[in-house]
């Protein structure tokens, strides 16, 4: 009785060890499915964070820090416009503001007009003080249609809009060492910086 038994238990084991690598790799391929498909879907939410690319963008209209109405309009002959999407409440916004130097003095050189837009609207004349941003056009309070148009929902977001109000690059997030690079090719190529 305990050998059959035994022998009983050594033909489950064997049945389930015969099925399980089947199994296994069963799942590892639905599981690779669906991870493609996860990917496509965070794609596509990803750029739904951003303006359309290509697409001419009507002007950014809102706020200015004084209170007083602001509208940045395309196509007035500058190379450019960069738009700094930021939040003061934002902690990746706050740690890029080392790269947006760097850059807008790249940008200045280059001949692209810089705005900063804030998405909490709590940007105030001290911050502007702080971060040395007198001279660029700062957008405290957003028009809702605007930032609708922009698909403004994440910050920081850094957005290059040809002279022609079409979004050309857009980068989210705070700039790793190889997107800053990225972005000032993009800037080379776009005016010919040195």
């Amino acid at each position: 009785m305990v050998a059959r038994r035994t022998v009983q238990i050594s033909r489950v084991k064997f049945a389930f060890l015969l099925i399980l690598p089947p199994l296994v790799v069963a799942a590892n391929l639905l599981l690779l499915r669906e991870n493609r498909e996860l990917r496509s879907v965070l794609l596509r939410a990803r750029r739904s964070l951003e303006p359309p690319l290509g697409v001419r963008l009507p002007a950014l209209k809102g706020i200015s820090v004084e209170g007083k109405p602001i509208t940045l309009e395309y196509g007035g002959g500058e190379s450019g416009t960069a738009i700094f999407v930021l939040s003061p409440r934002c902690p990746l916004s706050e740690s890029s503001w080392p790269d947006w130097r760097i850059l807008r003095q790249d940008l200045g050189s280059a001949g692209f007009r810089v705005a900063f837009v804030d998405l909490s609207g709590s940007i105030s004349q001290d911050y502007v003080n702080l971060h040395g941003i007198l001279d660029a056009t700062v957008i405290r309070t957003l028009d809702p249609r605007a930032r609708l148009d922009y698909n403004l929902r994440s910050t920081p977001q850094l957005i290059l809009v040809g002279p022609d109000g079409r979004a050309s690059r857009v980068w989210t997030g705070r700039l790793d060492q190889k997107a800053l690079r990225d972005c000032r090719r993009s800037l080379v190529a776009t005016r010919g910086l040195h």
